[in-house]
């Protein structure tokens, strides 16, 4: 028997009742849009007469009650219809860090509908637990609510010294290439010990697969009454040769002249 009809009512003279439904649009579950009034079978045979009863038609449906007498849809306000709270997202809280002159500090997000706890109360340096939550029943969060944010103190006096720039540790050279030091120095101590020694050498080799020989010929005696004079070619291998040992001598220094 449709709807509650008084004991002893006739089926075949019984009038269906009607049902107040709103109507809702947009992204499900959507929001009211209008109200209508339709006879109690538009509801499908899964209704038992219990309200608020969702279903589905060519558009979200709720039926909320019965229609009064012949109660006509601007009967009912929209703000009667059920509304289904709208999904939010909280912002995370961020620490900023802290400098050589302040400590850290905790900067909570300015989110429209949410409101944010600290516990414990901020004071400075610390870890602190962050929870958000909506203002109103009309949203819903979700995803993350909790957060937890660790504020660091004013930075140490190791942290804030800059290093010393890297040209600064380096020895002075006199604008010669370092490796240019590192070879020129053994080559130049070799042709210093030949020098002293004073000792021409002449090579002789036979060819074939003969012997070979070498004579070492004594050092040649200064005739009497004469001067050497240096060559303009030994002149400037010794100038060379004390520029080497001068920035030599400057890198075993550390680069002080």
């Amino acid at each position: 028997m449709p709807g509650d009809q008084p004991e002893g009512t006739d089926c075949e003279t019984a009038q269906e009742k009607k049902v107040v439904v709103c109507k809702y649009v947009g992204t499900p579950p959507g929001t009211p849009d209008h109200i209508i009034v339709v006879n109690e079978s538009a509801l499908g045979d899964g209704f038992l007469g219990l309200f608020p009863y969702a279903f589905g038609d060519a558009q979200d449906s709720i039926a909320i009650r019965f229609a009064v007498g012949n109660e006509q849809p601007g009967d009912e306000e929209l703000v009667n219809c059920p509304t289904f709270p709208t999904d939010i997202t909280a912002e995370a809280p961020v620490a900023d860090p802290a400098t050589c002159d302040a400590d850290g500090s905790l900067v909570l997000p300015e989110t429209d509908n949410v409101s944010y706890t600290v516990e414990p109360e901020f004071d400075g340096p610390g870890d602190y637990t962050v929870t958000a939550s909506v203002t109103s029943d009309d949203f819903v969060l979700v995803g993350k609510t909790e957060f937890d944010i660790t504020v660091g103190g004013k930075l140490s006096s190791e942290e804030c010294t800059e290093p010393e720039e890297e040209d600064v540790l380096l020895p002075d050279t006199g604008g010669l290439p370092l490796w240019i030091l590192l070879i020129a120095g053994p080559m130049t101590a070799a042709g210093l010990i030949i020098l002293m020694r004073r000792e021409p050498v002449s090579y002789a080799a036979s060819s074939g697969r003969k012997p070979s020989y070498s004579l070492i010929l004594p050092p040649a005696n200064k005739p009497s009454g004469f001067k050497r004079v240096a060559s303009t070619q030994d002149i400037g291998f010794m100038k060379a040769v004390g520029k080497v040992v001068a920035a030599i001598g400057s890198f075993l220094r550390g680069g002080r002249r």
